[in-house]
């Protein structure tokens, strides 16, 4: 990126936020903070409003707005992929503001890009469902106004539901599923709420302040760490689309061979690899290591008694 370029993203970097630090804007841009500083000198010298205020950061003054961005037709197409996926992921109210949002942005595109746009969102399809996040607006609510949200809730393995109330601090969505990260107040700890697990969601009107020492990147360091342990199968060709689908944690082909490839899995603990091994039946032969090849042998074991005990 040249300088100009970079100057003018500053400046749209700085117009989509409250306040900006010059080490948030060093990390953006992968500069040093002494060049951050000398264009925002250069910034002020050509006449672009901004102020500076101590332990909060840069900003531009309110008045101030670049005229309407000219989207690309790769940045467009980009946009819409987004939201086309995004709208299988969200609820009913998410996609409205959505669909308003993508025909802005056709609005600003220049006509030549209009048949493309037009055409673009006929030829794609995501069939996931919304993944219960039917309330995603009134979770995104709580957490920019940081306003206390209750709900009632279903553990996993529960049938019933215990009212909750908690400050909202992120949103994750992993394993085909939004998950709520916030501070429960019953429990006095961060804990992690599935979203389709939730029912008579209610935003309050009580203010809460954000934990500093909270950050959403280092809670999801912490509760989902990278995998320690691996594996090694020998798993029959037709099921390595599935294996790819399925072991979420990652998978590695070692030794490609016919009919069967030898492949490493990477895992947090035997007994979760072993279940899913086993569930591919005699497809699948463990290789490696002994201790995973044992908790295989156990869990069928106690399958087999398990159903033997209904004959």
């Amino acid at each position: 990126m040249n300088r100009v370029d970079r100057l003018l993203a500053m400046i749209l970097y700085l117009q989509g936020r409250r306040y900006s630090s010059a080490r948030q804007l060093a990390e953006h841009f992968g500069l040093s903070e002494r060049t951050v500083y000398r264009d925002l000198a250069a910034l002020g010298e050509a006449g672009v409003p901004i102020s500076m205020s101590a332990g909060r950061g840069y900003r531009l003054l309110a008045d101030y707005h670049l005229p309407p961005v000219n989207f690309t037709a790769e940045e467009a197409s980009a946009l819409l992929t987004g939201g086309l996926l995004l709208a299988h992921h969200s609820g009913e109210d998410t996609q409205r503001h959505l669909q308003s949002a993508l025909s802005k942005i056709r609005a600003v595109s220049s006509g030549i890009n209009q048949p493309y746009l037009d055409t673009l969102p006929n030829t794609m399809r995501v069939t996931t469902g919304n993944c219960g996040a039917e309330e995603l607006s009134l979770l995104q609510q709580a957490i920019v106004q940081q306003q206390v949200l209750t709900f009632d809730y279903c553990k996993y393995l529960h049938t019933d539901h215990q009212r909750r109330e908690v400050e909202a601090h992120g949103l994750i969505f992993y394993l085909q599923r939004w998950h709520l990260i916030a501070w429960c107040r019953t429990r006095q700890a961060f804990r992690d709420f599935r979203v389709d697990r939730m029912q008579l969601l209610q935003l309050t009107n009580i203010p809460f302040l954000p934990r500093p020492s909270f950050s959403l990147e280092d809670y999801i360091a912490r509760q989902m760490p990278e995998p320690a342990l691996q594996g090694d199968i020998l798993l029959d060709n037709a099921l390595l689309d599935k294996a790819k689908r399925e072991w979420w944690l990652g998978l590695t082909v070692v030794e490609p061979g016919e009919p069967y490839s030898r492949i490493r899995l990477r895992c947090h603990d035997w007994p979760s690899l072993a279940a899913w091994v086993l569930s591919l039946g005699i497809q699948a032969k463990v290789v490696a290591p002994a201790a995973l090849k044992q908790t295989l042998l156990t869990l069928a074991a106690q399958t087999l008694a398990h159903h033997q005990q209904y004959e």
